[in-house]
């Protein structure tokens, strides 16, 4: 996460594999991943696939990733339950 100048001891890549897979347990989908200030926004839609669908909009800044890189890890070799069951509660977030 070097790119966000965010003091944070892990990858780049480790910080996007853990927002996908907080995402992909969710049953978002349509992503969109941009930076902004020291943060990732993340855009993303819900609800039944269609041309309107709602987008939740999520911005994770450095704590935020600290937390949602240790869950991450925690659930890793999980078994995932979809949507929005187990996994990183985004109330914590």
């Amino acid at each position: 996460m070097t790119t966000l100048g965010l003091p944070l001891t892990f990858s780049y890549q480790e910080g996007l594999r853990s927002v996908g897979a907080w995402l992909d347990v969710r049953g978002y989908r349509e992503i969109r991943i941009t930076e902004e200030d020291d943060a990732l926004v993340v855009e993303a839609a819900t609800g039944p696939l269609c041309r309107s669908s709602p987008v939740e909009v999520f911005r994770f800044d450095a704590e935020r990733m600290m937390r949602l890189r240790e869950a991450a890890l925690n659930d890793r070799g999980a078994p995932r339950a979809h949507p929005s069951h187990g996994g990183v509660d985004s109330d914590r977030l």
